[in-house]
């Protein structure tokens, strides 16, 4: 499923030659109008725009909490990559969006993401319309499988990188390292500084 989610042209570099491990979509996709409602605490449901904060970015990933593997290694990678980037921790957000908003309660969520990363946003809808309007933007994919209490997700194994035009500019495949993540952070946060 994640190679049939991503046509991209190669892996991206900045002008010094820095070589990012990411993937670089041709031409990059615009999420800038996708909003979605951010149930972390204090934020009671107001909408939250995929823009990350002037000069930041924000790391963008869409699974949900009971996943068996690849929702919480990825997660975990992210919050590793964030630990070892010191200064430049704060210019980075990161906002997960869940598939299964059913079990997917906002403090489900919130608590689920502070075990990774601390002060993340929790994104979650009801409004099936709404969250695959954030799919087909992001060209994620989530097919439910199973029945009753006991399903899970096929899903777009992918954390997208997002600046603060709304511009996905570097896309991590599931089992990007958190050092390839966190070296990818510096070159983008030091781009962007120039």
């Amino acid at each position: 499923m994640l190679a049939g989610s991503l046509l991209v042209a190669a892996c991206g570099g900045d002008a010094d030659g820095a070589a990012l491990s990411g993937v670089v979509r041709t031409p990059p996709l615009d999420v800038s109008e996708v909003t979605l409602p951010d149930e972390s605490p204090g934020r009671d449901g107001e909408p939250f725009a995929m823009r990350a904060d002037e000069n930041g970015l924000l790391l963008t990933y869409f699974g949900y909490t009971s996943c068996p593997d690849i929702c919480p290694t990825t997660l975990s990678d992210i919050g590793v990559a964030l630990e070892d980037l010191g200064l430049d921790r704060a210019s980075v957000d990161v906002a997960m969006v869940t598939f299964d908003p059913e079990r997917d309660t906002g403090e489900v969520i919130s608590s689920y993401l502070d075990h990774f990363v601390e002060g993340g946003h929790a994104l979650r809808t009801e409004d099936p319309e709404a969250l695959a309007v954030a799919e087909q933007a992001f060209r994620v994919r989530a097919d439910k499988v199973g029945e009753g209490e006991a399903y899970d997700f096929e899903h777009t194994a992918v954390t997208y990188v997002v600046d603060d035009t709304g511009t996905v500019i570097l896309e991590w495949p599931f089992g990007t390292t958190p050092e390839a993540m966190r070296s990818d952070l510096e070159i983008l946060l030091e781009e962007q500084r120039s």
